[in-house]
């Protein structure tokens, strides 16, 4: 983004929440989008990365569903009332997709499929070590420091896109062993599956269709908003944003200047020019069309501080890939990066979410991921309980305080150039007897006389005044 000096620092909007759905986050103004309703500031906090310091302006929110704890955002001491210190995560996709129900583990050629005696052997596995299931709401308060009503050994379950054979198929299962889930939500996925395809464009290039498959590829596959509904009055799920209009489809526009760079929120448009301030506005956007079309559906539950990452992708260089984990690091990214070698996708994240979901365990933690386990179909029971014995010990679920960040993006430095241009000097010859005539608009003055013409071209100066945009 040119313009803005190195270090310059830039605010961005931060109404990822709805009413009543309180975040601590660095003091902005605006809204995401025109969505929602603003973040408050929080209470007087310090937030350093690396060398920034940043101060909120002093606010006290509190957060339901207590009365008594009142959360501020802080980087230094929380207090657990509880002694709740880690919270398992846990992601599903789909359901028999590929193997009977009876089958364990389905191991079907789609991977990412478990089936229903699969799903039901984890479940009682865990309630046999004590874990009892919590909602959306409750996860979010735990990480503002508030454990009223927490089970000794809470854990969360998530169910990625909306794909209805494991929304529906889920459902016995869940009541039987007292559970509950939170669905992340695709809502261009919803539409498709309604027949609707609308796609967040891209301003560089609308012409880039970015819902390819849609509707074809959503129709008796995902949830229609009519059945998303449904499963929301049945008091089983609670739902967060995915992604919205295009968010989570495969995207090819990045490809010929980034080779493997897939994800609409990753990928910036380089090809056909997009710039930085371009492709942070269809972020946002996409979000923010995302977040109404929830609050729209589902009302009361939706839970706005929770985002799951469509393919675990925050564009982030740093962190180690655990054995045990689905995503990776590196990651591809094309977008603009901050002062600190962070993606600007994992600064905004961090100041938007309470719980940005990533499936790389080192990353549990860092400006507000929270690692979860990508339960998948080839995993035997044996398999499943090793590995949530195995990243419970290591601390890949462990709390970690809000931590907003001051986003300060690497940006070039402004260039200004004068350039002066001065034509030989002029010279005139007048006739006798002289017509002349004047051409408008542009500034040569022809004169002829007989055969003679004389004409007259004044020096010129061009000047290219500096510019700065501050973003």
């Amino acid at each position: 983004m040119s313009g803005a000096a190195i270090g310059a620092t830039v605010t961005f909007p931060t109404s990822a929440l709805s009413p009543g759905q309180n975040q601590p986050v660095t003091c902005v103004q605006g809204t995401l989008g025109g969505v929602l309703s603003d973040v408050t500031c929080g209470a007087t906090t310090t937030t350093t990365r690396a060398t920034t310091t940043t101060t909120a302006a002093t606010t006290t929110t509190t957060k339901a569903p207590t009365t008594t704890t009142t959360m501020a955002p802080t980087t230094t001491t929380t207090v657990v009332s509880s002694g709740v210190t880690n919270v398992p995560v846990f992601a599903y996709h789909e359901l028999n997709n590929g193997c009977s129900t009876k089958s364990d583990p389905c191991n079907a050629s789609d991977p990412e499929s478990v089936s229903t005696k699969q799903l039901t052997n984890q479940l009682v596995w865990l309630k046999g070590q004590g874990y009892q299931s919590i909602d959306m709401t409750q996860y979010i308060a735990w990480l503002h420091g508030n454990n009223a009503g927490l089970p000794t050994k809470p854990f969360l379950i998530i169910f990625d896109n909306g794909i209805d054979n494991l929304l529906s198929g889920a459902q016995p299962v869940l009541i039987k062993e007292g559970d509950t889930a939170v669905v992340a939500e695709v809502t261009g996925f919803a539409d498709g599956a309604n027949g609707v395809c609308n796609g967040t464009p891209i301003v560089a290039n609308p012409l880039v269709n970015t819902q390819p498959g849609c509707p074809g590829d959503n129709q008796y596959w995902d949830s229609t908003w009519a059945t998303i509904q449904a499963y929301a009055a049945t008091g089983l799920y609670q739902f967060i944003l995915e992604a919205g209009p295009s968010g989570h489809f495969v995207q090819t526009y990045d490809l010929a200047a980034n080779a493997n760079c897939y994800e609409f929120f990753a990928c910036e448009d380089t090809p056909d020019g997009e710039t930085n301030a371009q492709y942070m506005a269809r972020v946002e956007s996409d979000i923010a069309t995302g977040q109404s079309e929830l609050t729209a559906n589902v009302d009361s539950d939706y839970v706005a501080g929770g985002w799951v990452v469509p393919y675990s992708d925050l564009g982030y260089t740093q962190g180690n890939l655990n054995v045990n984990d689905e995503g990776s690091a590196p990651q591809t990214y094309s977008g603009p990066m901050d002062t600190n070698g962070d993606s600007w996708l994992q600064d905004w994240a961090a100041d938007n979410f309470s719980a940005v979901f990533v499936q790389d365990s080192e990353q549990n933690g860092i400006d507000n991921e929270r690692f979860r386990i990508d339960v998948q179909g080839w995993m035997t029971d044996a398999e499943f309980e090793s590995y949530v014995t195995t990243d419970v010990a290591a601390g890949y679920f462990n709390f970690a305080p809000i931590d907003p960040v001051t986003i300060q993006l690497v940006v070039p430095v402004t260039t200004t150039t004068s350039t002066s241009t001065t034509l030989p000097t002029t010279t005139t010859t007048t006739i006798p007897s002289t017509t002349t005539s004047t051409v408008a608009p542009t500034t040569t003055t022809s004169t002829t006389a007989a055969s003679t013409t004389t004409s007259t071209i004044a020096p010129t100066t061009t000047t290219v005044a500096p510019t700065t945009t501050t973003l």
